[in-house]
C-alpha cells in the first residue's frame, strides 16, 4: 500500500511538472509569435498586389506573389538615399554615445569627487522629461549655432538623448569590475585611459554593445527631431522617408510595407553581429567560481 501511494504521489508529481513545463512552453511560444506576426504580416502585405491587400477576409499568405511594391518603391522614391542619410546620422551618434557615456560612466564609477551623487541624478532626472518638451529648445539652440537642416547636428541631438540612459548603464557594468585589475595595470605602467581602453573596456563588451544598438536604433526610428531639424527633402532620414509615403487622398500600403521592410535589414543585420555579446552578457553572471 505504501508503495502504490508513493507510486501515486510520483506520477502525480511528475504530472504537475510536465503541465507547468507545458503550459511554460505553450506562454513562450505564443510570446515569440505575438512579437514575430508584425513583422511576418508586413512582409506579406508587401508581396500581395492591391486588390489582395485589402482582401476580407485577409489571406495570411502572399498567392500570387506580387512584387510590384518593391519595384515602384526603387523606381520612384528615394528609398537608397534616405537609408544612406539614416546610416549618416546613425554611425556618428552610436559612435558619441560610446566615447561619451563610457568616459562619463567611468568617471562616476571610480572617481571620488563633491558633487558627484547630485551629478548622477541630475543624469537621470534628465530621463524623466517628454522628448517633445525639449524640441523647441533644441531647435533654437541648434539654429543660432548654424546645426538645423545638418546631419551632423540631428546625429548630435540623437547623441544628447542617448547619454544619460547610456551612462548609467554603463555605470553598472564598471561598478562590477574590481578595481584591483586596474590597480594592476597602473603598477604596470597604465595610465587612466589606457586603463579604461585596455582593461575596463574588454571586461564591459556587453553594456557597450547594448549601448550601441540602443543609440543606433534611437537615431534610426525617430521621427519628431528629423523632422523638426530638416527641411531639405535630399536629407530626409529613413524614418521621415517612411512617413511621406502617407498621402491625402490615399496611402499605398504595400509600397509602405515592403520600404518598411527593407529598412528593418540594418537593424537586423546589426542584431546578428552583435547578437553573441548580448548572449555573453545575459549569461556572464550564471556561473561563478
Amino acid at each position: 500500500m505504501a508503495k502504490a501511494s508513493s507510486r501515486r504521489g510520483g506520477i502525480r508529481s511528475w504530472s504537475v511538472r510536465l503541465g507547468r513545463r507545458t503550459a511554460f512552453s505553450l506562454l513562450v511560444v505564443a510570446t515569440i509569435l505575438a512579437n514575430i506576426f508584425p513583422f511576418y504580416w508586413m512582409v506579406t502585405t508587401s508581396l500581395k498586389s492591391w486588390s489582395g491587400v485589402f482582401t476580407y477576409p485577409p489571406t495570411f499568405l502572399p498567392i500570387p506573389l506580387d512584387l510590384s511594391a518593391y519595384v515602384q518603391v526603387f523606381q520612384t522614391t528615394g528609398l537608397g538615399l534616405w537609408l544612406l542619410n539614416s546610416l549618416r546620422v546613425g554611425v556618428p551618434t552610436t559612435l558619441a554615445a560610446l566615447i561619451f557615456s563610457a568616459t562619463g560612466a567611468y568617471a562616476l564609477s571610480r572617481f571620488k569627487f563633491h558633487g558627484r551623487t547630485t551629478v548622477g541624478m541630475l543624469i537621470l532626472v534628465t530621463q524623466m522629461l517628454p522628448g517633445t518638451l525639449l524640441i523647441i529648445p533644441i531647435y533654437l539652440t541648434f539654429k543660432s549655432l548654424g546645426l538645423v537642416d545638418n546631419l551632423f547636428g540631428l546625429a548630435l541631438s540623437y547623441a544628447t538623448f542617448a547619454l544619460p540612459f547610456s551612462i548609467w548603464m554603463l555605470k553598472g557594468y564598471f561598478d562590477a569590475i574590481p578595481f584591483e585589475l586596474e590597480e594592476a595595470a597602473s603598477v604596470d605602467g597604465c595610465t587612466r585611459l589606457g586603463t579604461l581602453w585596455r582593461i575596463v573596456t574588454p571586461l564591459s563588451l556587453p553594456g557597450l554593445t547594448v549601448t550601441a544598438m540602443f543609440a543606433f536604433v534611437l537615431s534610426w526610428n525617430d521621427l519628431v527631431l528629423a523632422v523638426t531639424l530638416i527641411s531639405t527633402p535630399g536629407l530626409r532620414t529613413d524614418a521621415v522617408g517612411l512617413a511621406s509615403f502617407v498621402g491625402e487622398y490615399g496611402t499605398p500600403w504595400g509600397q509602405i510595407m515592403g520600404a518598411s521592410a527593407i529598412s528593418s535589414l540594418p537593424i537586423l543585420i546589426l542584431f546578428l553581429i552583435l547578437q553573441r555579446y548580448l548572449l555573453y552578457g545575459l549569461t556572464a553572471g550564471a556561473v561563478k567560481g
